[in-house]
């Protein structure tokens, strides 16, 4: 007799206010989809600013953490994202690193709310689309953090009427409402 197999969404997102136990309820959650065979990945996104990423929360604990675990774990950086997708949208990591490296493009991240958090939204999608069994369990920073990461997709889209940024707000939002993609 075969197992049937849980219908479960490709990106989970654990969020509230701080101290509730989103980290601890995100590695459990990992850590049974992955005991019950599927490609779960606890997910978390370095927040802040380009400027102020090396003085962020030490990602370092949740790594030693998910190893002694044995959860698989992914850690978003931001500057990483944000030169990938610039790279592939002017098809040059040369350039791609000196745009995002410059004063400009981190000010925007900066006044642009919800910027960040859709630099992330893209290169998580944009995972998830390349590799059909994997699910993100997304350790979110804090019901706000959360909140403008899924709106960001919605906001962009109206911003940006025309042109390639139009086309991948489509392509995000497509995505993301897909059935049973996220909860």
């Amino acid at each position: 007799m075969m197992e049937k197999r849980m219908n479960i969404p490709r990106l989970i997102i654990v969020t509230g206010k701080g101290g509730v136990g989103k980290t601890t309820s995100a590695l459990a959650l990992t850590k049974y989809l992955q005991r019950q065979g599927h490609n779960a990945v606890y997910l978390t996104l370095q927040m802040g600013t380009l400027r102020r990423e090396g003085h962020a929360f030490d990602y370092q604990i949740i790594k030693n953490l998910c190893s002694k675990l044995h959860i698989t774990q992914e850690n978003l950086v931001l500057k990483t994202c944000a030169t990938e997708y610039v790279s592939q949208k002017l098809g040059s990591s040369i350039i791609a690193d000196w745009v995002v490296n410059t004063k400009f493009f981190m000010s925007l991240v900066e006044i642009i709310p919800g910027f960040s958090q859709l630099i992330y939204m893209g290169r998580i999608l944009q995972e998830l689309k390349l590799n059909p069994s994997l699910h993100y369990v997304l350790d979110a920073a804090a019901t706000g953090h959360a909140l403008t990461l899924i709106e960001s997709i919605y906001n962009f889209h109206k911003i940006f009427s025309i042109g390639p940024l139009n086309q991948d707000m489509q392509v995000l939002k497509k995505v993301f409402t897909s059935e049973n993609f996220a909860k």
